[in-house]
């Protein structure tokens, strides 16, 4: 099933409303994550980003939206999608969120 830009529907899981509001726009650190698309696809990239979490309040889907830079000027958006084993491993630490491989 697709979009009408042709782009693949995101993997549904289940995700609460507690989850979106606990988690949805807050930033996030990773480390040796799968990119599963763009310049980076098939790669384990590290960094940060700001999680994003969608629900109807039974199911949705999770993304790390991280902006690319060249230098100090902004030149695109990479977002990474995560499965429902990936989103349930983000963690709380006292520095944030920390989502490892």
């Amino acid at each position: 099933m697709s979009t009408n830009d042709d782009q693949p529907l995101p993997a549904r899981y289940p995700v609460t409303q507690e989850d979106a509001t606990r988690l949805h726009e807050k930033e996030v650190r990773f480390e040796g994550v799968p990119a599963d698309s763009g310049p980076q696809a098939g790669t384990l990239v590290s960094g940060q980003g700001t999680l994003m979490v969608y629900t109807d309040g039974r199911e949705g889907w999770a993304e790390i939206h991280t902006d690319a830079h060249l230098g100090p000027i902004p030149v695109g958006r990479q977002i990474i999608a995560l499965n429902e084993e990936r989103f349930r491993r983000v963690q709380q630490t006292p520095e944030g969120l920390l989502l490892q491989g």
